[in-house]
């Protein structure tokens, strides 16, 4: 019911995460949730039906979710396997709790789509070993099989220990994914790893005053494939102070390789951030961070390390009871080194956010987003990349889980019809051409028995 928060996906080496909206995944998700995200909800992109189970007996939690997901058509041939069928969508869960917050856990996921599968099956545990120790751990294997038929298979395996005090806070974790491991339900970036880190922090609380806590805090972070090859390194210092509030301050200095194409890149870091709440009415956070990064979609060549900078800018405000405003900014840019330094892209996020509550049975909520990618091509493999997005929606709730709900989206982007040929879209200026409507009523009504 809601768009996706403004994230910058440009110059990413891996897949960015976007959270679940939609409200059928959302309610009871923490059931299926397991420590390696296994299932990733976001994966059944267009459910045509679908049921959900989840409940406690005793101390066992059930959840188990059936889905037949459409997948779109497609008539280009280099497009791969032919689609336009339906994907069946499986997943159980079982968890038992025993003694004080233990508790054992078994997930199985299942996607059956034109002949392929993708199976995965794990078992995971939290154990409290004492009032500030707790362990989670877990164990998993995928089973898939390819359009082809080819069959191949891997196990992964992760595992924590924290210490969560007063003064002390401690997490040390494992994580080793088989190169042949793969969930086509979950969220998993990289396989192909074997990765530990280590994050330690110490906070002095004074007994009186606006200062509640400050203190230092270490990450360090080592990353290798299963050949035994370096891939990561990170060694990151900080230094946290809290006021009253809801005030803090942190300040960050990170150093890190990188392996990349073969390539080592060695970056750099400074970075701080802040956020307040200090005034009831206004709410602010502020993030900034400028060093080094890598170019990997360069327009020509190798990748290679770049000046980068990075912030954020997020505004509340909340005049009165029924209102409330968010503006956020976000900015990403690399620029390239050397006596003559070049621009190689800016990235300029724009996101404002009203909701206005009529009633405690009425509401508006508005968002306009903004997002311009401002490249040069002769750096990087990105085009001058510029749209906009109106989103309204007008909710009418009558109890929980029965609602009415009213929506209009227009999107605009800088593209238009090429004259020569009407089939291909061109770059102009201004994002003035708009790329998709939509008007939706949704009517949710909850069956009490």
């Amino acid at each position: 019911m809601e768009s996706d928060e403004p994230q910058v996906t440009i110059n990413q080496r891996f897949e960015v995460f976007f959270p679940e909206k939609r409200p059928f995944f959302i309610e009871n998700a923490g059931f299926f949730r397991t420590p390696i995200d296994l299932f990733f909800s976001r994966r059944v992109a267009d459910p045509r039906f679908g049921a959900r189970l989840t409940g406690k007996v005793g101390r066992w939690a059930i959840g188990g979710l059936a889905m037949d997901d459409r997948v779109q058509d497609t008539t280009d041939p280099e497009a791969g396997p032919p689609l336009g069928r339906s994907a069946g969508v499986g997943v159980i869960r079982l968890r038992r709790e025993f003694g004080e917050q233990n508790g054992m856990g078994l997930l199985v996921t299942s996607r059956d789509f034109a002949g392929s599968s993708n199976r995965v099956l794990s078992l995971d545990t939290r154990l409290k070993l004492s009032p500030n120790w707790v362990f989670t751990g877990q164990l998993a294997h995928s089973s898939t099989r390819q359009f082809d038929g080819k069959k191949y298979s891997g196990p992964a395996y992760s595992a924590e220990i924290e210490h969560v005090g007063r003064h002390l806070i401690y997490s040390g974790t494992y994580a080793d994914y088989s190169p042949r491991f793969f969930t086509e339900l979950g969220f998993i970036p990289r396989v192909d790893v074997r990765q530990t880190d280590q994050f330690v922090s110490y906070r002095w609380r004074p007994e009186a005053g606006p200062l509640l806590s400050f203190g230092p805090s270490s990450l360090t972070l080592g990353n290798w494939d299963r050949k035994g090859r370096l891939q990561d390194w990170i060694e990151e210092a900080g230094f946290t102070a809290e006021f009253a509030g809801h005030t803090e301050l942190t300040l960050t200095r990170s150093e890190s390789f990188e392996l990349f194409e073969e390539r080592g890149f060695r970056k750099r870091s400074t970075a701080f951030s802040f956020r307040t709440d200090w005034l009831p009415w206004l709410g602010i956070s502020a993030q900034y961070r400028q060093g080094t990064g890598v170019n990997y979609f360069p327009g020509s060549g190798p990748p290679f390390l770049a000046d980068s900078s990075e912030g954020q800018l997020k505004l509340s405000l909340r005049p009165g009871r029924r209102l409330l405003l968010e503006e956020l900014y976000t900015f990403s840019g690399l620029r390239s080194r050397g006596p003559l330094p070049e621009g190689i892209f800016n990235n300029h996020i724009l996101r404002s956010k009203l909701n206005f509550q009529f009633t405690h049975r009425l509401s508006l909520r508005t968002i306009f987003d903004y997002n311009a990618v401002l490249s040069n091509p002769s750096l990087a493999a990105l085009e001058r990349d510029k749209r906009w997005r109106a989103d309204v929606l007008m909710m009418y709730f009558v109890n929980p889980g029965t609602a009415l709900y009213a929506g209009y989206t227009d999107n605009y982007a800088n593209v238009a019809l090429n004259p020569e040929d009407p089939q291909v879209l061109r770059r102009i200026a201004s994002p003035t051409t708009s790329t998709g409507r939509q008007f939706f009523l949704k009517l949710s009504y909850l069956l009490r028995y």
